[in-house]
């Protein structure tokens, strides 16, 4: 409002010059009524159609003034005053289009730069998803060999503690350590899935599996913020088509937007 009242004032001053200019010093045999093109057409150009037209009408009003006033037809003849008058409104018209024109391509060129960022935002994002996959499937697939190994030799060792007839507290254990190795497997392969980058592939999948496979390598950060997850899956449910790869990324996202929303802990219910 501040801006538009001083632009107000400042075509009023502009209007008020001019006009005692022409009026009482050229007195329309001077050249001084030319001052009325330049006003109407630094306002077109500057601030567009609309404003340039009504620049024109109120110097066409002062100027009919200033030539009624001093005479009329007398000093100027009638179709000298029709073509001035022509030409205010035809500098108006075609300067505030020209204005309008570049005001609508400044408008799409800021569009385009905008409408680039984003897709750059987008693009550098995906680099960087792309960039960590690969780091989290070269570091799964080095634990993946020893992981494998402990299972089998955890599981050999078992068997043989069994046999032997060795206490129970040592066949617990080596059933610890071999539980834990597939559960560390298991992470590994959800690793290794999530890392994989391949296009959109659409296959059955068992949902609940899925669920599984994302609490899995969610597990930790569920319990380093003190976040309990209750799940209620429906056993045995159809298979359905989708992608497993897009799909663990929406629920992963899921998952974490109801993390942030627990700061304080809670519980998380699927």
């Amino acid at each position: 409002k501040a801006i538009r009242g001083f632009y107000l004032a400042t075509l009023g001053v502009d209007l008020i010059f001019v006009f005692i200019l022409v009026r009482y010093v050229g007195q329309l045999t001077g050249s001084f009524f030319i001052a009325f093109y330049l006003l109407v057409a630094i306002h077109a150009f500057y601030f567009g159609l609309r404003v340039g037209l009504v620049t024109a009408l109120l110097s066409i009003l002062l100027y009919s003034t200033i030539h009624f006033d001093l005479g009329g037809f007398s000093l100027v003849h009638w179709p000298d005053f029709l073509l001035r008058i022509v030409f205010l409104f035809l500098i108006a018209f075609s300067l505030g289009l020209l204005t309008e024109r570049e005001k609508q391509m400044r408008q799409n060129v800021e569009e385009l730069n905008r409408e680039l960022a984003r897709k750059n935002s987008i693009l550098e994002q995906t680099y960087r998803h792309l960039s960590i996959g690969k780091l989290i499937g070269d570091i799964a697939e080095g634990i993946n060999g020893p992981c494998g190994i402990m299972a089998t030799r955890s599981e050999a060792l078992i068997q043989e503690a069994k046999e032997r007839q060795l206490p129970q507290e040592f066949i617990k254990g080596l059933e610890v350590i071999h539980k834990c190795s597939h559960q560390v497997a298991q992470v590994i392969k959800s690793l290794l899935t999530f890392s994989k980058q391949k296009g959109f592939e659409m296959k059955l999948l068992d949902l609940n599996q899925l669920i599984e496979e994302t609490l899995v390598l969610m597990e930790r950060q569920l319990k380093e913020r003190g976040i309990q997850v209750k799940t209620k899956l429906t056993p045995r449910l159809p298979l359905t088509m989708g992608d497993p790869y897009e799909l663990k990324g929406v629920l992963i996202n899921l998952i974490t937007n109801a993390m942030e929303a627990l700061p304080k802990g809670g519980t998380i219910g699927i």
